[in-house]
């Protein structure tokens, strides 16, 4: 019965503690391009979160989805860089979150991705 118990626990752990840090879509809020345009910098609407990123790249677009983990709205934002086959360009960046374009302003002193 002890066994049980204890087994009966460590499921109920795991599951409340895999919920807590499941992946969840992230708002980018605005992003800072590379003079080549190959690097780009985002502003994520998450504090301190572990961040990941899925880009797919058009002749039109740039489309991007940020998923955190552990990750809290406040008084705080994170940065997480994704980098272009090729320049960004006139294409739009579009937020995958929520299907909006997302501004890209020039960063002059921002370092262009290695080899571009």
């Amino acid at each position: 019965m002890k066994t049980f118990l204890a087994a009966a626990v460590l499921i109920v752990l795991s599951l409340v503690c895999t919920g807590c840090s499941s992946w969840q879509d992230a708002d980018v809020k605005e992003g800072w391009r590379s003079p080549g345009g190959t690097r780009i910098s985002l502003l994520i609407g998450t504090c301190n979160a572990r961040l990941r990123s899925r880009v797919e790249e058009t002749e039109r677009e740039v489309r991007v989805l940020v998923s955190a983990r552990n990750g809290e709205t406040g008084d705080c934002a994170d940065a997480h860089t994704i980098l272009l086959s090729e320049p960004l360009g006139d294409r739009l960046l579009i937020d995958e979150s929520d299907g909006e374009p997302v501004g890209v302003s020039l960063n002059e002193n921002m370092p262009d991705a290695l080899g571009r």
